[in-house]
């Protein structure tokens, strides 16, 4: 499309070129031949209006060209026709350099062909000729042909200094255009949230920004030349795979998996890669994108447990009627036991405040259908866990279990349910014995954390531990490991946790044993 504009534009000029050499033709005449015996017929006036009429209408550019270099030849043609001199045939040579306007092989080829068959023409025509018609001011056919080409150059000039202008401001948008674009783009690659990075076929990173060294927790200057600083071993040959799909001509688009950082610690990732080409269509680089969703990922997992939560809070209001019923007979005897036989109050005591815990736990399965206002009061921490001690003091001897507790002589309050606490006091230990069948320890400790915000409660065993693929899935609702479990004690232990503010990390070794650390925040 531009070549054929710039056809179009040269074919406009050389149509200006003729009309000025027929009205300078007309003027040199005019003066050798006041009654204008020589200008008839006006041949480059019909020239000059026949390639008008062709240049208006629809035809292609590059019929016109050759039309105009035709048009050129013909005015030529009969002026020799007209004056039978041989200086003349310098205007048919003319024509070449009138041709050279295109710029194109193709015109010039054509237009010395029409030149050679004109010259041979005229000179077996003319050649007995020559030197009758030799006449003293013949030398104004130099000045005419001198006038011809300094017309042709000035307008030759003049068209190509604009071509040049034109194809300058061109150049001077389009480094613009790119230089705009260049900082749009150089704003997004250093400015986004998203780690960016460009290897090379071979999985070398060239380039990266600074998201994407502060995702892996490296500085830039440690990652770039690197093949795989970031890739963990047991994940190189599933890279590299990828990479050769890459390398084929696909784009991975929005893959999850999980990358590793400097650190060891692992996130999840959104990964996008595709193929760079170069303009011969070959790859030549690969461009990554990686968005860390772990934020993502954990919302959905939220979400995923709220949904189990509500369903098993739909199921545990349905059952928490025909459990409270048997319990409040039970309960009822075990009060009159209690009043009447003052030898067993003790044990009627503990199964009396059992019962009532029993009835709280139920009262918490209800929690995961519809939230109630806990009545929290100031309780010691120390003496919650010395409860629950004396609780499971003669089942750990029967286990060969030693319980054992470090807590400090100050005492630790907080503003807590003390039932909901001792629940998860009871829950997590009760996990460490079953975890523990051959007996072991089971060791209680109570601390301040470093900042006095938090008060620590840390509960380890020497079990069996739990592996690495179960410890992702352990807090799922309805999850377990237990042939008569029912998935609900964690999920209820953490939220308990959550409630009063606090937080539950687990942290297990396969057959050394497991650490449950639980923050609660200091008064």
């Amino acid at each position: 499309m531009q070549n054929e504009l710039h056809i179009r534009q040269r074919n406009k000029l050389l149509l200006i070129l003729l009309s000025v050499f027929y009205i300078f033709d007309t003027g040199v005449f005019y003066i050798l031949d006041p009654d204008i015996t020589t200008l008839w017929p006006p041949v480059g006036l019909v020239v000059a209006i026949a390639l008008f009429l062709l240049n208006i209408s629809k035809t292609p550019a590059i019929f016109n060209m050759y039309a105009s270099i035709t048009g050129v030849y013909i005015f030529f043609f009969v002026l020799n026709i007209m004056h039978i001199n041989f200086i003349n045939y310098i205007f048919i040579i003319f024509g070449i350099i009138v041709s050279s306007i295109y710029q194109r092989i193709g015109p010039l080829v054509y237009s010395s062909i029409i030149c050679c068959v004109l010259l041979v023409y005229f000179h077996n025509k003319n050649f007995h000729l020559y030197g009758t018609y030799f006449e003293a001011f013949d030398v104004i056919y130099y000045v005419l042909f001198a006038l011809f080409t300094l017309v042709f150059f000035i307008f030759h000039t003049r068209y190509v200094n604009q071509l040049w202008e034109n194809l300058q401001q061109e150049e001077a948008d389009t480094k613009k255009e790119l230089f705009n674009t260049q900082e749009q783009l150089q704003s997004l690659f250093k400015y986004t949230e998203d780690g960016i990075v460009i290897l090379d076929t071979i999985g070398t990173i060239m380039n990266a920004n600074d998201a994407f060294a502060k995702l892996y927790g490296y500085r830039l200057n440690d990652i770039i030349g690197k093949v795989h600083p970031i890739i963990p071993d047991d994940q190189l040959e599933k890279v590299q795979k990828r990479l050769k799909t890459v390398l084929s001509g696909e784009s991975i688009v929005a893959f999850e998996t999980k990358e590793i950082k400097k650190d060891g610690t692992y996130f999840d990732a959104e990964v996008t890669l595709s193929p760079i080409f170069n303009k011969h269509k070959d790859i030549v680089a690969i461009s990554g994108i990686v968005r860390n969703i772990s934020e993502k990922k954990q919302t959905e997992k939220i979400l995923r447990q709220s949904e189990k939560l509500k369903l098993a809070g739909e199921m545990a209001a349905g059952i928490a009627h025909e459990i409270r019923n048997p319990l409040t007979v039970i309960s009822g005897f075990i009060q009159m036991i209690h009043n009447e036989d003052s030898k067993h109050r003790t044990y009627t005591r503990i199964i009396d405040t059992e019962l009532k815990r029993i009835n709280q736990i139920i009262s918490e399965f209800l929690i995961l259908a519809k939230p109630q206002a806990n009545i929290k009061k100031q309780v010691s921490l120390q003496n919650i866990l010395h409860n629950v001690h004396i609780l499971f003091e003669s089942e750990c001897h029967l286990r060969n279990i030693r319980l054992i507790m470090d807590l400090p002589e100050k005492p630790l309050t907080i503003s807590a349910e003390p039932n909901q606490l001792k629940q998860v006091f009871i829950n997590l230990i009760k996990n460490g014995m079953e975890a523990m069948p051959d007996g072991g320890d089971i060791i209680i400790q109570l601390e301040i954390d470093t900042t006095n915000k938090y008060y620590i409660v840390t509960i380890t065993d020497t079990g069996c531990g739990i592996p690495k693929d179960i410890l992702e899935i352990i807090k799922t609702p309805f999850y377990t490991t237990k042939e008569e479990g029912t998935g609900l004690g964690l999920v209820i232990t953490e939220k308990i946790i959550q409630d009063h503010k606090g937080e539950l990390e687990i942290v297990s070794e396969l057959n050394k044993g497991t650490t449950i650390r639980i923050s609660l925040p200091a008064n």
